[in-house]
């Protein structure tokens, strides 16, 4: 069963910064933006169980693999982070609601600007049709959300993100919530105190978010991931 108990600080209504922002991550925390129509209202979550994602134990359901060596999609690095951004704030059938209010996009974008946020794209016919983006703080990529307009365009936009981590030399892939949605990938839940461990040594590592080539074919991709698989 998912423990989504959380502690929350009160709302708060100044302005959300950059360097609030990683403060806040290094200290186990993330801001939520409490109303769409109050984008300077947000607060604190800091989950008792945190969801994360072992790179190594990744796990990509058959008909995904098959897409992925098929290269349905051109996948792109860090070429449209605000279109993806504006892409992840937009409600949708399975996220009726957003915590990508106005003030916490602006955020992001300046994050981005400073070289800790990143996006991958995956685009169709010239078009964005779906990506992922997150923020880079030494080895620890936290995962920060993703959108399709396109079957199966998310997805493999988080499966190329997947090898990126493993190449860069990523030690810590934090995705928040371990939903139903994520398990299917292999994310699972660890209690606070051991993300807390687990952060303060992963955020002094270095990593690097372009150490692997863009452009690389869906097969080389899984390659790569299987390479860094832990065997039984």
């Amino acid at each position: 069963m998912i423990t989504l108990a959380t502690t929350a600080a009160p709302a708060k209504t100044y302005s959300l910064t950059p360097s609030m922002m990683l403060e806040g991550y290094l200290s186990g925390r993330f801001p939520m933006t409490v109303s769409p129509d109050r984008p300077d209202l947000f607060t604190w979550r800091r989950p008792w169980s945190r969801g994360i994602l072992p790179l190594n134990r990744f796990h990509i359901p058959r008909k995904l693999k098959s897409m992925i060596r098929k290269d349905k999609f051109e996948i792109t690095v860090d070429t449209a982070f605000r279109d993806v951004l504006e892409g992840c704030s937009e409600p949708s059938e399975r996220r009726p609601g957003t915590w990508l209010a106005e003030g916490i996009c602006h955020v992001f974008s300046q994050l981005h600007d400073e070289g800790y946020s990143h996006s991958v794209e995956a685009s169709r016919d010239g078009e964005l049709v779906g990506g992922v983006f997150g923020t880079q703080i030494g080895s620890v990529w936290f995962g920060e959300s993703m959108f399709t307009r396109e079957s199966g365009a998310s997805q493999a936009a988080f499966v190329h993100l997947n090898a990126r981590l493993l190449a860069g030399g990523f030690t810590l892939c934090d995705v928040q919530w371990a939903t139903e949605y994520m398990r299917r990938f292999g994310v699972e839940e660890i209690n606070h105190l051991r993300y807390r461990w687990r952060l303060a040594f992963a955020s002094r590592k270095e990593a690097d978010f372009y150490a692997m080539p863009e452009g690389l074919p869906g097969a080389r991709i899984l390659d790569l991931i299987q390479k860094h698989a832990q065997t039984p």
